[in-house]
């Protein structure tokens, strides 16, 4: 059992080095983010492994993978995730968002996740997205819209209830996540941007948060290794501080009473953690439905709910259906 878990924690050595190797780069590229994202990109090659039964799981499950969703951008890619329950009754929608620091990440590395998510009977759509610093600010948002849009166009294909729709992420997936979110529900912000909403109150039932950043004036006082090198690639700016758009990144400013529920967590050795309980604190002061699951004296790190091996993370993957499963809409 332990040379199987020390397996496990292996295939994470990759992400984790980050923490060891950033601060070095950063301080040799003075002037160009881009070899030093190329580097770290390789760094977030990570998968995240699944439960103990996972073997159980795939057998309950199918995957379609590789969809192009049209976005014309690259990686504009996801993978649809099934129950296989022989049945023609039209099921949930989650759309996750890997993180990466927009420099990197993959749907392989939460692959095990959304095809877990799927076993309690939801379609679940794992999103790639392009990269920063290539592809700077906003072009994750506009291909998650297209992949939406996608998605609803082919609900019949993928047996999608389309009045239950849930959008989730984790790391720099929760911040995308969070700011599509506001897009659906703050007309101002979707103006602003010039980007058409394509969810309706009706459709878009939950948000599910893990371990993201949402305040883009106070990030850096985490310590989050390597924030600053990630906003430059993201913003196309090296003193992030002072891009004109900073503010639309900040998905704290945008909340408005129509944002639709959360479900938000972090671990406590995150140093992010921060971020998510100050987004708490604005989805209670507008009065937006919040569920928020923190921890004292565990020492979980940075995107923990998806280290499915662990306690912690099977209580939180217990809560999100339980959020989820709380707003369906029943048909």
């Amino acid at each position: 059992m332990k040379e199987k878990l020390e397996n496990r924690k292996s295939l994470l050595i990759p992400a984790l080095a980050v923490v060891g190797t950033i601060t070095t780069i950063a301080a040799v590229n003075k002037i160009t983010v881009k070899p030093a994202s190329k580097f770290i990109r390789l760094l977030f090659n990570g998968i995240y492994p699944g439960p103990k039964n996972y073997d159980d799981i795939k057998k309950l499950t199918t995957v379609k993978k590789d969809i192009d969703y049209g976005s014309n951008i690259e990686n504009g890619i996801m993978d649809i995730n099934m129950p296989l329950d022989n049945s023609n009754k039209k099921k949930p929608l989650i759309i996750l968002l890997h993180g990466g620091g927009f420099i990197g990440g993959s749907k392989e590395a939460t692959a095990a996740y959304a095809r877990t998510l799927s076993s309690y009977g939801y379609i679940v759509a794992n999103v790639d997205y392009a990269f920063a610093p290539e592809h700077v600010y906003p072009t994750p948002i506009i291909q998650v819209s297209k992949a939406i849009t996608y998605l609803k166009d082919n609900k019949e294909r993928f047996n999608i209830d389309d009045n239950n729709i849930f959008i989730a992420g984790g790391s720099a997936g929760a911040q995308i996540a969070s700011q599509i979110a506001a897009i659906q529900t703050n007309k101002e912000l979707a103006n602003i941007m010039g980007i058409k909403p394509v969810l309706d109150k009706k459709e878009l039932k939950g948000v599910i948060l893990f371990c993201g950043l949402y305040n883009m004036r106070n990030v850096s006082e985490t310590g989050f290794p390597g924030i600053k090198e990630y906003l430059w690639a993201y913003t196309g700016e090296k003193n992030f501080e002072t891009y004109k758009r900073l503010d639309e990144i900040s998905t704290i400013h945008h909340i408005t009473e129509d944002y639709p529920p959360t479900f938000i967590t972090a671990g406590d050795m995150d140093k992010l953690e921060s971020q998510s309980k100050e987004m708490v604190k604005i989805l209670k002061d507008k009065g937006v439905q919040c569920t928020s699951v923190f921890f004292k004296d565990k020492r979980l790190v940075h995107q923990y709910q998806f280290m499915l091996w662990t306690n912690e993370a099977l209580r939180t993957l217990e809560k999100v259906v339980y959020f989820i499963n709380q707003r369906v809409e029943k048909n």
